[in-house]
């Protein structure tokens, strides 16, 4: 067996591919979303936060924990949140400013920790906890979206989006403190 056989063997087990599942109900979220099917769209995102809490389960019963299922999974997760926060931006629903922000942060995260290099993941306690709200925002978006009559949800929703900014912004800022302060002076 070649290398790169063996690698797809390992790639290839249950957690993962679970988490692979958020990854391809991206576009179905967006698509039903855009073409206001309510229920579709409630029961994707059921599937994707399902998905999310029980990958990890998963792989903790089964032996499966790696580096790269971790990676795989945080990478479903924000490429989920950044995809669909970015739909509601588009709408209108959200601050412009927010998918783009947990794009940088993710990466940050991702960087920050070294996970190419080898190293675990390090969530940081504001990031895990924007990372949670950023399902919440998301889900309440849904419900926003298709069944909000008037304009107050929909500002409340954007205030939220708002703050969630700014907690973004000091999670990045944090992150980036702790780095300068890490390196060696000359």
């Amino acid at each position: 067996m070649t290398d790169r056989c063996a690698n797809l063997i390992a790639l290839a087990t249950l957690p993962n591919l679970v988490s692979c599942v958020r990854f391809a109900l991206i576009p179905a979220v967006g698509w039903s979303i855009v073409n206001d099917l309510a229920m579709l769209s409630i029961a994707l995102f059921i599937v994707v936060v399902v998905s999310d809490f029980l990958d990890g389960i998963i792989a903790r019963r089964s032996g499966h924990e790696t580096r790269l299922g971790t990676l795989l999974d945080h990478g479903a997760d924000a490429t989920f949140v950044i995809s669909i926060t970015a739909v509601f931006a588009w709408i209108g629903l959200l601050p412009w400013l927010l998918p783009s922000l947990i794009a940088l942060a993710f990466l940050q995260y991702t960087m920050d920790s070294h996970v190419f290099a080898g190293s675990s993941l390090r969530p940081s306690s504001i990031g895990r906890w924007n990372g949670i709200a950023y399902f919440i925002i998301t889900g309440c978006a849904i419900f926003v979206h298709h069944f909000s009559i008037g304009t107050a949800l929909s500002t409340a929703l954007m205030i939220c989006g708002w703050l969630l900014v700014g907690t973004t912004i000091l999670s990045i800022t944090g992150r980036a403190m702790r780095l300068v302060h890490k390196r060696p002076r000359s």
